[in-house]
């Protein structure tokens, strides 16, 4: 017989309940203790995460807040000088409205677009028709389209400037259906009667896709004198917007408030055909998921 077989038959019941019950208090409150340490580190752990992830949250949210700010810093400074230039360039116009119809003229705007080359082209037109523009080609060459509008006759003349501003060719022909009181840039302006931004359209020149800021002029008795616009062509701003770093693999476009993709850093995408003509996409025919 084994010395634990043997009974005290001489210990009471309740001596025998306390000796049980210290035994089970020297199992369980090693185990309960055990268990408290591992609720606290449990407990301190969700704590840290969560105050962790709140801390990288807000991190998080102030550097996207900085990186947007830069963002409109940095387009704004881009589009910026085409409101101020085109309104500076309107007020110029106003001692000497009846001059600027005349390819004889010296040309107004014409350093403006070599100094800006993110602005395409600069022009004027009075409410008779009369309209002057400048336009800079790719190789820093610019072409001055003039058109006199007479009641019985209308006069396109081109004159071609090489890069140095010196006049190589003028040419002559006669109306080539460009009216620019029909364009958009001059009636938005006109009915606005502030500085307007349009929609993106087709230019007629270069048949390529853009938009114009354009800015009406109007006498001291609010007789409308001439409308003064400038384009910025969108293969422009895809590079401008292809330039912007953000962070390694951001990229930046410009929407409008409908879903309109105005501009994209592949110009190739920005737009679709629809017969014979461009038209803008909506962002989610760009087929991204992260866009979509």
């Amino acid at each position: 017989m084994h010395a634990k077989d043997v009974v005290d038959i001489n210990l009471d019941y309740q001596t025998r309940r306390q000796r049980l019950k210290r035994r089970l208090l020297r199992v369980i409150i090693p185990i309960g203790g055990v268990f408290l340490i591992l609720a606290s580190i449990m407990t301190i752990t969700m704590v840290s995460y969560y105050n962790n992830r709140q801390d990288t949250l807000a991190l998080s949210e102030d550097m996207l807040k900085a990186l947007d700010q830069r963002i409109h810093s940095e387009a704004d400074a881009y589009l910026m000088p085409a409101s101020n230039l085109v309104r500076i360039g309107a007020e110029t116009l106003r001692e000497r409205i009846d001059e600027v119809w005349s390819p004889n003229r010296t040309p107004l705007g014409l350093q403006l677009i070599k100094t800006y080359t993110q602005l395409s082209s600069f022009f004027g037109a009075d409410p008779q028709g009369n309209f002057v523009m400048h336009k800079q080609n790719p190789d820093g060459t610019i072409d001055t389209k003039v058109i006199e509008r007479q009641p019985s006759n209308v006069k396109v003349t081109w004159v071609r400037r090489d890069a140095a501003n010196n006049v190589v060719k003028t040419e002559t022909s006669g109306d080539d259906s460009y009216d620019p009181r029909g364009r958009p840039w001059y009636k938005g302006a006109v009915e606005a009667r502030k500085l307007y931004w349009s929609d993106v359209y087709v230019f007629f020149t270069d048949k390529k896709l853009g938009f114009t800021v354009s800015y009406p002029l109007f006498s001291r008795n609010e007789q409308l004198l001439a409308v003064v616009g400038i384009d910025i062509k969108l293969e422009k701003i895809s590079e401008f917007l292809t330039k912007l770093k953000i962070g390694i693999s951001g990229r930046a476009m410009i929407i409008k408030d409908n879903g309109t993709l105005v501009a994209y850093p592949q110009m190739d995408r920005t737009f679709k055909r629809s017969g014979d003509s461009l038209e803008t996409v909506m962002l989610d025919e760009l087929d991204d998921p992260v866009l979509t």
